[in-house]
């Protein structure tokens, strides 16, 4: 049983980001009534930048900045903002932040992101020293002295060739609110039995219509519940539970960090979620060479050591709402009923405080181990042009293969105006969410614009875990990121081999959504995810993908906009701006209209299709287009029989029906190859077979399309996975059709070459070829292995590499009776 001790809420915290324009109030945490002003006209430089001119965004004209370089000419530097089309974010100029005062308020550290293949300049030396190193290529410099701050800058900017970005370490803290620390909510439990989840408390996950607000000092207190306004998580567990086979035979766990103050990870409702490290042994040394000692279930960076536990309250409570434990008692997670795995990454200490370069050290931490999910509640207000904003977070993020989650923030402000940290990040691989209420109107605190906030999820008066036990109820964007990453591990589970982009499509995709009229001006799409179809959708990608992934033409996300929305033809659709500037978001009041999606009545017009970009070395096909999924029969035996496959087992088979029986048997040769053994028994006139699944018509045209086979035990020999279907023609004239499936394992890399810094670290993907296309029918765990474990070393489970020294490794991919995979890795 789980602890039941009453636990009343912490102070509703909002992050606090320091920058040289002021102390502006901030994202994810909770809730924040103070709206900070921003002076736009204070300069913020980037090399040295003037203000005036214009440049061009894509097709977007804005305020144009100048970029000084080591020499003497003046450049201009262009970047695509967030839902603009083209792929490429960030400029090949460096980025430098040319303002003295924000790096005195931000206790006068910079940060430099170098270029592969540079040095740090012995110059640096002389007016700071090194404090850190957040990765190979990132360091943290204390200045020395106020006096020097300027020569740290000058450095920065006369090696403009050799660094990507140079940039205060902004400070970053979760502080109470004032205005609503004294309006603290009591959970209270009636006795152990209470459940949270049954008596309709937790309305995100079901909502019946009936709920209340549980304080009356909000002011959502009055707001009436709408059946339906809700992220429909029955119908997903349901189909969840429905392909527990399919989904759970050979699948890894799905890994979420929670990069925030930690995870209280003895809580009853979670202990049984932690992510464990599998290759670390807790002895005293780094067992797993990846340059944490003893890190068995994450790592803290505010105290550089292997305990993340939670000692402030915002983090556990992330960790309920994504997975709290499905036993009807207590609240339940959203993602509770898969094999999720919740990684405790503590980057905000029990202050709330950190840096940029701790969040980005937890960030990196998370993707070197393996983490398919980032949730980020936390962000914060900058006022500065967004291009210049925290470029090294932004390069970190890009890339990553995960999917981050971000809260879009709790100052009721139009972002789409303002620049946001991380939440306006233009990456494909990032989802920012705003919150709504339980009638499904825009939450009164919640952040939000067209251009910069993707979606919504609930984040009013959500229950959740809290430390030592007990529950919190909570109000903020912060735990509106968490139910869709919630969501986005459902569809991890249900879609196999699938990466941030691939989850970014398919929960942006509005057919897998639940429209809401009330969001139609306030987010990019106007709803909230329906994890049902969401799951739905990722369960039939995990069966179609390999076979669609070589189609070029597919269905665009369809954005929210006004009659003028269009959509081009990039992978991040470009949206039109707000109607109505405001900074304020309006009272929405009335009930909103959901749709489904697909219904003619929405609150979006739908977007003409567009063409996908060439597809790369691994595709993953665009999950918007919806192929028709292959029908599976039982044999008939006719004079014109329409026959497909009986699923075909390793040992040996029997089809035997009248006179007639066709066995079939498996052996494996050279090493991987496959003979399938097949014998018939019975008067037989004719006897043939054919690659692929036929029907029986199919062997009647003399066509040299299937092979004639004039014996009655023959051996078909193959050399890639796939199906083949026997053909057997009666003296009586009677047709039969065996289906037999070739599970060849031919295993597959995502690179074959990679090039990395000492120190560094890479994540290897390997898949065996066609297990999308033949889902369920290919099996076989892999493993890892390097050629030169002094220069690289490999995690034989996960694919992780680390480099360890100047030189080459070969990597190899394999499995049992599988033909395995090379990459070659060189560290420089």
């Amino acid at each position: 049983m789980r602890k039941k001790s009453v636990k009343k809420i912490s102070a509703i915290a909002c992050v606090i980001i320091t920058l040289s324009l002021g102390l502006q109030e901030v994202c994810g945490g909770s809730i924040s009534n103070t709206d900070t002003g921003v002076d736009s006209e204070k300069s913020f430089v980037t090399g040295s930048v003037s203000a005036g001119g214009k440049v061009e965004y894509g097709s977007d004209t804005v305020q144009k900045s100048t970029y000084s370089g080591s020499g003497n000419n003046t450049q201009t530097m262009s970047y695509k903002s967030k839902k603009s089309d083209g792929d490429n974010k960030t400029s090949d100029k460096a980025v430098i932040v040319d303002d003295e005062n924000a790096y005195k308020e931000n206790d006068n550290r910079i940060m430099i992101e170098y270029r592969e293949g540079t040095t740090e300049p012995k110059e640096i030396k002389k007016y700071a020293y090194k404090e850190k190193d957040v990765t190979e290529l990132i360091k943290v410099y204390k200045i020395k002295s106020e006096k020097y701050t300027k020569k740290a800058i000058d450095i920065a900017k006369k090696y403009g060739s050799d660094i990507k970005a140079a940039q205060p370490d902004y400070k970053v803290r979760i502080a109470s609110n004032s205005e609503t620390s004294s309006n603290k909510v009591s959970v209270k439990s009636s006795g152990s039995t209470k459940d949270y989840y049954a008596d309709g408390s937790q309305w995100a996950l079901k909502n019946s219509g009936t709920f209340t607000s549980p304080s009356s000092e909000y002011k959502d207190s009055n707001i009436t519940a709408v059946e339906g306004v809700d992220l429909n998580a029955e119908e997903a567990w349901t189909a969840i539970n429905n392909a527990s086979e399919t989904i759970s035979k050979n699948d890894d766990s799905v890994v979420v960090a929670v990069v925030d103050t930690g995870i209280d990870y003895t809580n009853d409702e979670i202990k049984n979620v932690i992510w464990k490290n599998s290759d670390e042994t807790e002895n005293g040394s780094d067992s797993d060479e990846n340059g944490y000692t003893d890190d068995t279930i994450g790592w803290n960076f505010t105290n550089s050591g292997n305990n993340p536990y939670d000692d402030n309250g915002h983090g556990t409570a992330i960790a309920g709402v994504l997975a709290a434990a499905d036993d009807n008692t207590g609240v339940v997670g959203i993602a509770s009923d898969i094999d999720i795995k919740l990684m405790p990454v503590k980057a905000l200490d029990s202050e709330g405080e950190s840096t940029m370069s701790t969040l980005i050290q937890g960030i990196v931490y998370a993707d070197n181990n393996g983490a398919d999910i980032c949730n980020c509640s936390w962000g914060g207000e900058s006022g500065m042009a967004d291009i210049f904003n925290n470029m090294i977070m932004e390069n970190v993020i890009v890339q990553s293969d995960m999917l981050f989650v971000v809260a879009a923030g709790n100052e009721s402000k139009n972002i789409d105006r303002l620049t946001y940290t991380p939440a306006s990040f233009s990456e494909d691989n990032l989802i920012t969410v705003g919150s709504i209420e339980w009638d499904g109107s825009l939450s009164w605190f919640s952040n939000y614009g067209t251009k910069k906030v993707e979606m919504c999820a609930p984040g009013a008066a959500i229950y959740t875990t809290a430390v030592g036990g007990g529950y919190t109820c909570e109000w903020g964007t912060s735990f509106s990121a968490p139910y869709v990453a919630g969501v986005a591990a459902l569809a991890k589970a249900a879609a196999g081999n699938i990466d941030g982009k691939g989850l970014k499509e398919l929960l942006c995709n509005t057919d897998n959504m639940k429209l809401l009229s009330n969001l139609k001006y306030y987010v990019t799409y106007a709803g909230i995810p329906d994890a049902s179809k969401v799951v739905n959708a990722a369960l039939e990608y995990r069966q179609t993908a390999g076979a669609t992934a070589e189609s070029t033409q597919t269905a665009a996300p369809q954005p929210s906009a006004s009659s003028s929305s269009e959509v081009l033809a990039t992978e991040t659709p470009k949206v039109t701006e707000t109607p109505v500037e405001t900074t304020k978001a309006p009272s929405i009041t009335a009930a909103p209209e959901i749709t489904d999606g697909q219904s003619g009545t929405t609150a979006t017009e739908t977007p003409q299709e567009t063409s996908t970009p060439d597809v790369t070395e691994t595709p993953i096909p665009d999950v918007m287009q919806t192929p028709t999924p292959q029908i599976t029969e039982t044999p008939t035996i006719t004079e014109s029989p329409q026959v497909t496959e009986t699923p075909e087992q390793q040992s040996d088979t029997v089809t035997k029906t009248g006179n007639i029986k066709i066995s079939s048997s498996k052996s494996i040769y050279k090493k991987y190859k496959q003979k399938l053994n097949v014998q018939i028994s019975g008067n037989v006139s004719a006897v043939k077979y054919a690659e692929g699944k036929k029907k029986a018509s199919f062997f009647k045209d003399d066509d040299g399309s299937y092979i004639y086979v004039n014996s009655k035990k023959f051996t078909i020999n193959a050399s890639k996975p796939g199906w083949y279907t026997v053909y057997v023609k009666s003296t009586a004239g009677n047709e039969y059709t065996k289906n037999i499936f070739a599970d060849v394992k031919i295993v597959k890399l995502s690179k074959s070459k990679i090039n990395i810094s000492k120190g560094a670290g890479k994540k290897l993907t390997a898949y065996l070829q066609g297990y999308k296309k033949y889902a369920g029918k290919l099996s076989g765990k892999i493993y890892f292995k390097s050629s030169n474990k002094k220069i690289i070393t490999v995690n034989k489970t996960t694919g992780k590499i680390k480099a360890k020294a100047k030189g080459k490794a070969v990597i190899t991919a394999y499995t049992k009776n599988g033909k395995s995979a090379k990459c070659t890795v060189v560290c420089r």
